[in-house]
């Protein structure tokens, strides 16, 4: 995690920044006019992010909001980083300017105003990360404030981390895969809406926690091995809202490939502590001790089946697509089966027990064609249902079933291309599979095409993810009087 304050230069002032090291005009001139430079590994004494002396890069395609604008940061000539603003244009620092890095916690309301001095700011409870080699690429929300025309802003730490050191102790060379990490505080939020002070340029505060969540958790891109007796350090990031965060407890989720999910062993690492006291803004604890439990209580369905929606968010789907017996709302019973028709309406709905939603149009796209790996197919259930099966992160094929066919195409794929039987489909399910019926849409011909609502309103229409044999796309728009199958989701936490 992030100990050090980075510093921003602009750019027409990087070669008088003492720590700079080899700075040339050259250097200075390669850079774009109204970018602000971003000292990185290499570049100077201090680095956007380190946790126990280990530095972590920026790298290309980080979000930076400054102005209340947002930055792409892209690498320049050597080592030189930089953020331009997204849509051309420059950054204004003639007068007072903010600064929020990631971009994904800092909220319209207070960072585009250029003369408050206090800013909303969102932790969220889902962190994406990856691994760099041992390096976790993953960091503490950070905020910066500078006066008019200033020479630098340095970031101030909105977060604080927590150390989960996991260790594979078996020793019958059986190799673990990290899933995700998730810190649970029984009784103060660790992450949710805060206020950010930002009347001082190089000292933000940050007051109590509003409403937020008491679990934060760190999702793997894919999953990460650990060999017998190897150690994985992840840093997990935590708000507190008071002096103390009482008891903690702290979970890491693991699956073994290639076991398909629906057979997999679990192993949960569960500690809870009482004695972690206050957490400074600026610190990372140490690494608390965690034995490891053979069992799987806690790892629900959700969690088995996860579909990422976005670099941090995962969702799993309902059993089936919504339908309405004329008084409730419910789900159907297989996946397979039509269900209802409906209107456009993007209001989330609680059955039994859970708050289900839709996905916005952003998320159906994320869905299909934001993450890697294998992600849906079209297919033949039972020789009478056609649709498209969507296939959850880090999906592992049953054993003994042929090879799924047209992966992540989206053109001419028949519906026979991939054909399953009853109890062959009960083996992908089991393994996280979902399967959206061609139940297509009121007016049109069922089963030819299927057409799913987003939450996502466009003008008097709606996006909506559509599919037949010869398309697939999750932008398509309708009429929101247009009757459409709804697939729900929630959160897998």
């Amino acid at each position: 995690m992030n100990h050090r304050f980075s510093i921003l230069a602009i750019t027409t002032m990087l070669c008088g920044v003492a720590m700079m090291s080899g700075c040339t005009k050259d250097d200075a001139d390669g850079l774009p006019d109204g970018s602000i430079e971003i000292f990185a590994e290499g570049s100077g004494s201090e680095v956007k992010t380190t946790v126990n002396g280990t530095s972590v890069k920026w790298v290309a395609g980080d979000k930076v909001r400054i102005n209340g604008d947002e930055g792409t940061v892209t690498q320049g000539s050597g080592s030189h980083w930089y953020a331009a603003k997204d849509g051309g244009g420059s950054f204004v620092t003639s007068t007072e300017f903010n600064s929020f890095y990631p971009d994904i916690i800092a909220t319209a309301e207070g960072a585009g105003n250029l003369t408050t001095t206090s800013a909303t700011v969102v932790f969220p409870s889902h962190y994406g990360s990856s691994f760099d080699g041992d390096n976790q690429v993953l960091s503490l929300p950070m905020a910066a404030r500078s006066e008019a025309n200033a020479t630098g802003v340095k970031f101030k730490h909105l977060s604080a981390g927590i150390n989960v050191n996991v260790k594979n102790t078996f020793t019958n060379d059986t190799v673990l895969y990290l899933d995700s990490v998730s810190v649970t505080s029984g009784s103060v939020n660790l992450c949710g809406q805060a206020s950010v002070g930002l009347s001082t340029s190089d000292v933000p505060t940050v007051s109590a926690t509003g409403t937020g969540s008491k679990t934060v958790t760190v999702y793997f891109s894919s999953p990460v091995a650990l060999a017998v007796n190897a150690e994985k350090c992840v840093q997990v990031p935590v708000i507190p809202s008071s002096t103390d965060l009482g008891t903690v407890t702290i979970r890491v989720y693991t699956h073994l490939a290639p076991v398909a999910y629906g057979s997999m062993e679990v192993f949960t690492f569960e500690k809870s502590k009482t004695s972690f006291g206050a957490l400074g803004r600026n610190e990372v604890k140490a690494s608390p001790e965690i034995a490891i439990v053979r069992g799987g209580a806690d790892v629900t369905p959700s969690v088995k089946g996860a579909f990422s929606v976005s670099p941090t968010t995962r969702v799993s789907f309902s059993q089936g697509n919504l339908q309405h017996d004329g008084e409730t709302w419910e789900f159907a019973t297989n996946q397979y089966d039509n269900g209802g028709l409906f209107t456009w309406n993007s209001e989330s709905r609680t059955i039994g027990g859970a708050t289900w939603r839709m996905m916005t149009s952003t998320e159906w796209d994320y869905l299909l064609f934001g993450r890697s790996g294998p992600r849906f197919a079209k297919a033949r259930l039972m020789d009478e249902h056609q649709g498209v099966i969507l296939l959850p992160d880090h999906y592992v094929h049953p054993a003994g079933l042929a090879a799924i066919e047209g992966v992540n195409e989206t053109g001419n794929v028949s519906w026979n291309a991939n054909k399953y039987t009853a109890a062959q489909w009960a083996q992908m399910e089991a393994a996280g599979a979902v399967f959206l019926p061609a139940a297509g849409y009121s007016g049109g011909a069922s089963g030819a095409q299927g057409y799913y609502w987003s939450s996502s309103p466009y003008n008097n229409q709606a996006y909506r993810f559509y599919f037949s044999e010869t398309e697939l796309t999750a932008s398509n728009a309708q009429d929101q009087t247009y009757g459409c199958s709804v697939r729900l989701v929630k959160e897998a936490n």
